[in-house]
């Protein structure tokens, strides 16, 4: 997979496993971390399509895809230039996604006729998903093994004196596969074999991505983060200058409150009484007009959310008035005002169920719905909420 360039890995990436059969294929998903702790299981999500899949999993991260299954054959070749060509029967190499492990003498390789999965990476692409990553087969896995080493998965794969010897379908039993950190069944291994892959990528392999594709979607991708980050960091400051007007203003109206009752007793000053009357009605109907103290704009519902958060949810993001459509040039830039969107970590359904009810009940909300909920551990799990807002 690796490539001569300048390697990022992505902070966080969707893995999608595609069991492909005959007639269907089934699908599901997990968020994979950089910085994620090794664990022994995965809590997958299962989708029914890629217009499912997308809705749950989003379009913000990278998507590694892997496939299996049906249409997909596992070799062992000789470490030859053309070893590719050697294994197919019909075609040409361009007709397959191939994945490849090159060892000292021998290459283990999967592959997948491209007719099989481009429907599925077309559905992709026409939704502007970031392609990090094509695998097919059990190759991945033999970045797990060590030059003399097996593992006896839904795969069987042994290596002896850093060549490759068995690669065959398990037909017996399944053995987790033991490792320093503990022991891992086959679809930890899977996720333990592509993040390391991912994170930090094997000159020996070669994932289906051609590195053109691959460089575009880093390119792609790159600037799509920097965006990201520009629109907080706009966001964030107009929301400083928000807040400071508020208190400012607010102050304003204290000083004009506090001299009308320091002049009241003075009879001699009723002219000047009068004019700071004025005054302070001239302001409040800036401040009206202004929209500061309105249950409308976003000092109003900071307070509010952060009012009411319980003590066992976790803030991470909040995003406020979201474009109504992709920015264009010499066209006005328009915000949807009723839409707000919060993610963070719950330690459990209920709490974050309570809390949602809670936001329910005030009157500027009109609805709350929940987006995605993603368990990481038996006390943590990821969500994203949206908060609809009343006229």
């Amino acid at each position: 997979m690796v490539f001569k360039t300048t390697y990022h890995a992505p902070r966080k990436w969707v893995l999608v496993q595609v069991q492909l059969e005959q007639q269907e294929q089934h699908m599901r998903y997990v968020v994979v971390s950089k910085q994620a702790a090794e664990a022994d299981s995965v809590l997958w999500t299962t989708v029914e399509n890629t217009e499912d899949l997308i809705k749950k999993a989003g379009k913000n991260l990278p998507y590694v895809l892997h496939f299996s299954g049906f249409g997909v054959l596992s070799r062992i070749a000789e470490n030859v230039s053309n070893y590719r060509e050697s294994l197919l029967v019909t075609g040409g190499e361009d007709d397959f996604y191939f994945s490849s492990y090159e060892l000292k003498g021998t290459v283990g390789v999967s592959f997948i006729r491209r007719s099989l999965v481009e429907p599925i990476l077309e559905a992709l692409s026409a939704q502007k998903v970031f392609l990090w990553g094509v695998h097919t087969g059990p190759i991945p896995l033999i970045r797990l093994l060590g030059e003399n080493s097996a593992l006896q998965l839904d795969f069987v794969i042994e290596l002896v004196n850093g060549d490759l010897r068995k690669l065959e379908r398990n037909i017996g039993d399944v053995k987790r596969l033991a490792t320093d950190s503990g022991f891992l069944d086959t679809d930890a291994a899977y996720v333990r074999a592509m993040q390391q892959l991912t994170n930090e990528p094997n000159e020996q392999y070669r994932q289906g991505l051609d590195e053109t594709r691959f460089e575009q979607t880093k390119a792609d991708y790159k600037e799509f983060v920097r965006f990201v980050k520009l629109g907080i960091g706009i966001l964030g400051f107009f929301l400083i200058a928000l807040v400071g007007n508020y208190f400012y203003v607010n102050h304003l109206n204290t000083v004009a409150a506090q001299l009308e009752t320091d002049i009241a007793g003075y009879g001699e000053n009723l002219a000047l009484s009068d004019r700071l009357q004025q005054e302070k009605q001239r302001k409040l109907v800036l401040v009206d007009n202004s929209g500061i103290q309105s249950v409308k704009y976003l000092s109003f519902y900071l307070d509010e959310i952060g009012a009411s958060v319980p003590a066992a949810i976790q803030l991470s993001s909040l995003e406020t008035f979201p474009l109504l459509e992709p920015l264009k040039p010499k066209r006005k830039v328009e915000l949807n005002s009723k839409h707000l969107t919060i993610s963070g970590f719950s330690s459990s359904s209920k709490v974050l169920d309570d809390w949602m009810e809670a936001l329910e009940r005030k009157e500027w909300i009109s609805g709350v719905e929940l987006i995605n909920y993603v368990r990481i551990n038996d006390q943590k799990a990821t969500f994203q909420l949206l908060l609809k807002i009343n006229e």
